[in-house]
């Protein structure tokens, strides 16, 4: 039996494949343009691959549909072995109807241990994510799942039927979701959040809720931020709840969740294009002082209306990150002036061990004079490696600014350890 991974891009070629002998398959066809019987004879080769125990099938372009799927699923069935499934079927024609077949087929994989569906775009309502559930709730043995349903239509009671039939995968220990435009508003994300709370196995977690609501409350992602307090081995976690115009309380409340998670190690938060600007009237960031693990920090606020006064309290966090060696900052289209890029370049230089460092901070109000200060503050991170920064369109207020930008740009490449460094003006 072949036990190395056999990858095919054409459907000639995978037919007239040894198919018995496949062990680890890959059919790769997004650059192809199926004919109108290319997929029966995909699928009738699939059910001579009995000793399948994983495969990876990548169509796209609305060229699968329902009647397709009924075929795969019916392939599937012979293949009882598989325990890694990777179905890249984005922007095609499957429908309610097809998720069911699939749904009926996934309930039967008593050995599937990785599940990876990218079903996005593909016209699926309420009722084809509950068909979905019931197929992955019988999937116990899972320790894997990546599931992007985005771009369609699941709505708040979808996603919540969906959601629940987590609670039976105990084994859970990676899981990543893709929920972005599908308005699933804070019935949804509360309904997420008790589910989370249940996954306590879970060591990583990515979260995509980007446009799911033209306005979440503070109410869902309370409730999201009390259920990820329960992921207590969480190492690796990245939420993006971009484009929901969520303000600064629920910002915070969200955050306050991380709060216990003493065992992160790698954080991804992106709040980008919401409100969570609030005149440092609310720390929205100092639960992560309590992240005492943090290694990788990447935090997107731009397009926030953020003043200075919210990121001097950002910049507080740094001080108790005594492990953090990776920084990323994107801090576009805000109203930081000189004042607050000063204060929170005074924090980066006691971060003793970082190594890599991105900031954006295009299209905001800085003079030459605090880019120098900032140049000052980097010079006294000993331990950095790698340096980008990005200050585009932002409205440099001194006069000669080209000259002293030069200055600038000198001054950073000073930095001895530095390997690869990039500023953009």
């Amino acid at each position: 039996m072949i036990n190395l991974k056999q990858t095919f891009k054409n459907i000639e070629e995978f037919v007239n494949s040894q198919l018995s002998s496949h062990n680890d398959l890959q059919i790769d066809l997004r650059d192809e343009k199926l004919a109108k019987n290319d997929a029966q004879k995909i699928t009738s080769a699939l059910e001579n691959c009995i000793n399948l125990t994983s495969l990876t099938l990548q169509i796209t372009n609305f060229q699968i549909e329902a009647k397709h799927m009924k075929l795969l699923s019916s392939s599937l069935q012979k293949c009882p072995n598989i325990s890694t499934l990777n179905l890249i079927l984005p922007k095609n024609k499957i429908a309610d109807s097809g998720v069911q077949y699939l749904g009926s087929v996934l309930a039967n994989f008593n050995n599937l241990q990785n599940l990876n569906l990218k079903i996005s775009n593909c016209s699926i309502y309420c009722k084809g994510a509950s068909a979905l559930a019931s197929g992955i709730s019988k999937c116990s043995n899972m320790n894997s799942l990546k599931l992007d349903i985005s771009n369609n239509y699941i709505g708040p009671k979808g996603i919540q039927i969906l959601i629940s039939a987590l609670e039976n995968c105990k084994n859970l220990s990676v899981l990543e979701l893709n929920f972005n435009q599908n308005h699933i508003d804070n019935k949804g994300v509360s309904a997420l959040g008790l589910s989370l709370s249940k996954c306590t196995t879970l060591t990583m977690l990515s979260l995509e809720l980007c446009q799911i609501k033209k306005v979440l409350g503070s109410e869902g992602v309370k409730n999201l931020g009390i259920g990820l307090s329960k992921c207590v081995n969480i190492s690796v976690l990245k939420i993006d709840v971009s484009q929901n115009q969520i303000d600064g309380e629920g910002a915070s409340n969200l955050v306050l969740g991380l709060k216990n998670l003493s065992h992160l190690q790698n954080l991804n938060l992106n709040f980008s294009r919401n409100q969570i600007g609030n005149e440092g009237q609310i720390d929205i960031f100092s639960p992560l002082k309590n992240c005492a693990s943090l290694q990788t920090l990447e935090i997107n606020i731009s397009h926030n209306q953020y003043e200075n006064e919210d990121l001097i309290m950002l910049s507080s966090v740094f001080q108790t990150c005594d492990n953090l060696q990776n920084l990323s900052f994107f801090l576009e289209m805000n109203h930081i002036v000189d004042y607050g890029l000063q204060q929170f370049a005074c924090s980066l230089e006691k971060i003793s061990k970082l190594q890599h460092l991105t900031l954006r901070l295009s299209d905001n109000i800085i003079s030459i004079e605090s880019l120098q200060y900032l140049a000052c503050a980097l010079a006294k991170c000993s331990n950095l490696l790698t340096l980008f920064l990005n200050f585009r369109f932002s409205s440099f207020l001194d006069k000669n600014r080209q000259a002293q930008k030069q200055k600038f740009y000198h001054q950073i490449l000073k930095l001895t350890k530095v390997v690869h460094g990039q500023v953009q003006f």
